[in-house]
């Protein structure tokens, strides 16, 4: 499902498949920018920022491009889900994710390139601290299947 500028893979749902074990799971969430000329930044945010870790869950990806984003349900959160659906039979679907994009101008992506990595990351994290309600930030809601 095609989602301007960026297609997200998967489109809608993140699944982790939960047992008893006491394991991490992961879930890649792929991102691939349709745009040929601009670079599009994300950014990924959870309603529940303590079960998850999100890495990285802001970058920029190039015209054409794709980069991925890893979404990890800690172990210790996903025993707890477990029980709780032991003992009510219901799988928890509160948990969500909001992937934020905006396309970048030539200035920024030209600095970006000539940054290191420390440098990158607070440009990043500047813009979308900044980020004017006028710019056209496409928003994509995903939901957590177990």
């Amino acid at each position: 499902m095609a989602w301007e500028p960026m297609q997200i893979e998967p489109p809608e749902v993140l699944e982790f498949q939960i047992s008893g074990e006491d394991e991490p799971q992961q879930c890649p969430l792929v991102f691939t920018n349709t745009n040929p000329i601009a670079a599009v930044a994300f950014k990924v945010k959870t309603t529940k920022p303590k079960r998850y870790l999100v890495r990285p869950n802001q970058g920029l990806v190039m015209p054409g491009g794709s980069e991925t984003s890893t979404i990890t349900l800690l172990a210790a959160e996903a025993r707890v889900i477990f029980e709780e659906h032991a003992q009510t039979g219901v799988w928890d679907d509160s948990n969500k994710f909001l992937v934020q994009t905006v396309a970048v101008d030539g200035d920024f992506f030209n600095t970006f390139n000539q940054s290191g990595p420390k440098e990158q990351t607070n440009m990043l994290t500047d813009l979308w601290s900044n980020i004017s309600k006028q710019k056209a930030v496409k928003q994509k809601k995903l939901r957590v299947a177990f």
